[in-house]
């Protein structure tokens, strides 16, 4: 029987479960266990919803139990910080959260109690605005690497213009730099030139036959898609396709926003900090306006007339 909460009380995404007996790839769903009722299935609830499960020996149930997950956070290490197992076959009484097991999302995990398990997650948020993790990188006038969470404001980075050419530019104070954010959803896309971007899905890249002014959100792309990267020894950007499309978690939550309207070049990959028609505008007023608000002290201020003023900038 599946026992609801209440749906205000539900969070967003769904969670599949299964058991796998001895198989350590998690390839055939076992069958002396069943998962709400049913054999050699993976059984999907949505998050915050109970799932029961029995152990079966000749016909007869031996033991039962139940579970839940109640969020999609994970650690910086990706294990699932919100997986309860209760006595009770309804989720009923007091669970204790599984801390001597390592569940991350989609990973073939055990054996525990003699048995293989996967649990995967589906439909989970992501951080509604366009950022990067911690550890993306960019790269420096020098050519030398640097992570985006070393960036100061004022820094020259490698990027991209919208017709197509590579420039430097400088990261601006409207960036945004939150170090304190912890295991976040992103979007990571792997390239056919063997390149990864972890991203979230309202962050926008450039697209298209065309470098780089057909701008699309990173959520929008699938397999097959076109991305434009930097390939080292090359003078302009190059395409390559997207060949695989996950989820990961990880830690922070940046944005550079470059001063001259420049393309940030994030993991050797062309992103832009908003739409198409937004960066030509910032590229023109931009400057004149940061120019200006350095001279009068006016910073701080000018910072709530742009989006996500609530989030954290950039060291000045």
């Amino acid at each position: 029987m599946l026992h609801l909460v209440a749906a205000s009380a539900l969070a967003a995404g769904q969670w599949s479960y299964a058991y796998y007996g001895n198989d350590n790839t998690c390839t055939t769903v076992g069958k002396s266990i069943t998962v709400e009722g049913k054999k050699g299935e993976v059984t999907t609830v949505n998050i915050g919803e109970c799932m029961s499960s029995k152990y079966i020996v000749g016909g007869k149930t031996v033991n039962q139990w139940s579970m839940k997950v109640t969020s999609c956070d994970a650690d910086a290490n990706g294990r699932l910080t919100n997986v309860i197992e209760y006595a009770s076959k309804d989720c009923s009484g007091t669970g204790a959260a599984q801390t001597n097991r390592d569940y991350k999302d989609g990973a073939c995990v055990g054996p525990y109690d003699d048995s293989f398990r996967k649990l995967t997650l589906t439909g989970c948020p992501e951080p509604a605005d366009p950022f990067f993790p911690a550890t993306a990188r960019v790269t420096l006038a020098d050519g030398t690497q640097k992570q985006i969470d070393q960036l100061s404001e004022g820094d020259a980075i490698l990027a991209a213009t919208l017709e197509g050419g590579l420039a430097l530019d400088t990261v601006s104070l409207l960036s945004i730099a939150d170090k304190t954010a912890k295991s976040k959803r992103f979007r990571q896309v792997t390239t056919d030139g063997k390149l990864s971007l972890n991203a979230t899905s309202e962050h926008h890249v450039a697209t298209g036959a065309k470098c780089c002014s057909q701008i699309k959100k990173l959520g929008e792309l699938k397999v097959g898609d076109t991305l434009w990267a930097r390939e080292a020894g090359k003078p302009l950007p190059v395409a390559q396709k997207i060949i695989s499309v996950k989820d990961v978690v990880t830690d922070g939550l940046h944005s550079p926003v470059l001063t001259n309207g420049g393309l940030p070049i994030v993991n050797h990959i062309v992103t832009a900090f908003d739409t198409e028609s937004k960066v030509r505008t910032a590229k023109t007023w931009l400057p004149p306006l940061i120019s200006l608000c350095k001279k009068t002290g006016t910073c701080d201020m000018a910072k709530n007339f742009f989006d996500y003023s609530d989030k954290k900038h950039i060291v000045r």
